[in-house]
């Protein structure tokens, strides 16, 4: 069995990952529209979790500028 926490990632691994801006990724965490895990104060994304959550946003055609 996969140990899936091996793929997670910090919030600054994650933005160069997808060569998004951070603050725009963890507004979206925050707000609850990407997958990801507060642990303490700190906040982790297994990306290929992320990945598929926008590209069905993508797909759908939905727009998150905030």
């Amino acid at each position: 069995m996969k140990d899936e926490n091996s793929n997670l990632i910090n919030l600054l691994g994650l933005a160069g990952e997808l060569q998004l801006p951070a603050v725009w990724l963890k507004e979206q965490a925050l707000k609850g529209f990407i997958p990801c895990l507060f642990i303490g104060k700190k906040i982790r994304f297994n990306v290929d979790a992320v990945k598929t959550v926008l590209a069905d946003l993508a797909a759908k055609g939905a727009n998150y500028e905030d």
